[in-house]
């Protein structure tokens, strides 16, 4: 599903995250073109989805990474649901 999710659904301009270091569902936030016009409330409640949907999930404090999906890729030979990003940001959730 992650994968379908980040190659399939997910527009160049769309924000994707994921729990940094973390196996964990990727979250995609459509942006329709438009990255700066996110709320930093919307960006916070996908980051607290990823982590719920993560291995981390009872830490205490976890970052979450997030940038566009352009800068996302799944590595050659990868297995399902792996990716590499650059260009990140990091959110630190209290769970």
């Amino acid at each position: 599903a992650n994968d379908y999710l980040t190659l399939r659904v997910a527009r160049p301009d769309d924000l994707w995250l994921h729990v940094r270091g973390s196996t964990s569902a990727h979250v995609v936030i459509q942006t329709h073109k438009q990255p700066n016009r996110v709320p930093p409330e919307t960006l916070r409640f996908a980051a607290q989805v990823a982590v719920q949907n993560s291995t981390s999930k009872h830490s205490g404090y976890v970052p979450v990474d997030y940038t566009l999906k352009k800068y996302v890729r799944k590595p050659r030979g990868g297995k399902a649901g792996t990716a590499l990003y650059t260009h990140e940001k990091t959110l630190h959730i209290d769970t």
